[in-house]
């Protein structure tokens, strides 16, 4: 009985750990977008007054949003397949 819970132990301690979750690490960055250019603000011509646009502050929001949106509709589309397929 006390070896039993030893190893149970043992295999809580290590499902708790870090030490064996890297195998997953190379495939994580193919679900990481960079942006494509760093956020700045863009002047208007002076016919429109020479004002400056900042949207920096609302771009994040909508990368968050847009990313909600593709994995939303993939999975639409992944169920459509499959209730297709029978």
């Amino acid at each position: 009985m006390d070896e039993t819970k030893g190893k149970n132990d043992e295999q809580l301690a290590k499902a708790a750990g870090t030490a064996d979750k890297g195998f997953f690490e190379p495939v994580r960055s193919m679900f990481w977008a960079p942006p494509v250019a760093a956020c700045e603000t863009f002047d208007l011509p002076q016919q429109v007054g020479g004002l400056k646009l900042d949207a920096c502050g609302v771009v994040d929001g909508v990368r968050n949003a847009m990313a909600l949106v593709w994995a939303g509709a993939g999975l639409f589309l992944c169920f459509g397949m499959i209730k297709r397929s029978f």
